[in-house]
């Protein structure tokens, strides 16, 4: 066990990650706490590795998602959004495509919408038309504007394209 260790020990810390993400498998309730306390050990003893921060919040993210705490893993998905779109060109369009699945979830089709035609602008002139990451934009935005019941006929030209 790792209980005798002390808190900043990297073993430990990997064992919590570890722990939680086999928990998340087939127990996801008993996974929460796990993953709550892994972000907050990140948190208080490695304040500046903003990367593996990020992935604990993810992390949490996707466990509330499965609990369908919605709204809750929505928050994190913003808080996650904002870091990458400051300091991290790479990883703003995935995790605003993860913003926006979470707005979907919750039927906000107007924000969802709005954020992915940004992304969609942004993914186009960075990484070019037919890479993945602007495919995958594009279909989340085709699926904002067809579930999105007060869409207009032009809308659903723009799923089309």
């Amino acid at each position: 066990t790792y209980l005798g260790r002390p808190e900043r020990d990297g073993s430990r810390c990997l064992a919590l990650r570890v722990l939680g993400d086999a928990l998340c498998v087939s127990r996801t309730e008993e996974a929460l706490p796990v993953f709550e306390a892994y972000l907050e050990l990140r948190r208080r003893c490695w304040p500046g590795t903003t990367e593996e921060i990020r992935k604990a919040k993810a992390n949490l993210a996707c466990c509330l998602t499965l609990l369908d705490r919605h709204d809750e893993a929505l928050e994190l998905r913003h808080e996650i959004f904002a870091v990458c779109k400051a300091s991290d060109a790479h990883q703003t369009i995935p995790s605003g495509v993860a913003v926006t699945d979470a707005l979907l979830q919750l039927n906000r089709y107007a924000e969802a919408k709005t954020i992915l035609r940004e992304l969609l602008a942004q993914s186009r002139q960075v990484y070019g038309e037919h890479d993945r990451c602007t495919l995958t934009v594009i279909k989340s935005l085709a699926q904002a504007i067809c579930l999105d019941g007060s869409s207009s006929y032009e809308d659903l030209g723009e799923a089309e394209t």
